[in-house]
């Protein structure tokens, strides 16, 4: 009888099965969470996800704007901060900008923005990039085109031999 199995948070779990639809590695996944999952966890949910046993997931409720104040959101957000947690701070900020704009108070407004903008930069730096297809590079289109040559060649010649 194997270990029960422990519950993650549904925004680490929906960060795990979209990097894993990416064809994200493992260790990228776990450099992102920063941690906060084993990398052997990170890949069984992995192959799971990918033969289609893992269980489906309950949907996430988006972050409603109502959960933090924008009063409440820093001023500086940490890289380490979870995406859930910069996506919610977002929604608040958003929140109060509408409130700041229809009030006419752009002194509230341009700190907001200014916190938005900052919360953008540190989502970008939050998320990987994607790895570059090798297949891609000019140099190995160009080897790939000179090996069919070389080969394209050597079959006629041996065929001309014969």
């Amino acid at each position: 009888m194997g270990r029960r199995r422990t519950s993650l948070a549904s925004g680490v779990e929906a960060e795990i099965r979209l990097r894993t639809e990416r064809r994200e590695s493992a260790d990228t996944i776990y450099s992102a969470l920063h941690g906060q999952v084993s990398r052997s966890k990170i890949c069984r949910m992995q192959v799971e996800i990918r033969n289609g046993t893992a269980p489906t997931p309950s949907p996430t409720p988006s972050p409603t704007p109502s959960q933090i104040d924008p009063n409440d959101v820093p001023e500086f957000v940490l890289e380490t901060t979870p995406l859930e947690k910069i996506r919610e701070y977002q929604a608040a900020v958003e929140k109060g900008m509408r409130q700041a704009e229809s009030d006419g108070n752009l002194s509230a407004l341009a700190s907001l923005a200014q916190k938005a903008a900052a919360l953008i930069a540190v989502q970008i730096k939050a998320t990987p990039l994607p790895k570059a297809d090798p297949n891609d590079d000019p140099f190995m289109i160009k080897a790939k085109q000179q090996a069919k040559e070389r080969f394209l060649r050597l079959v006629n010649a041996a065929l001309e031999v014969k």
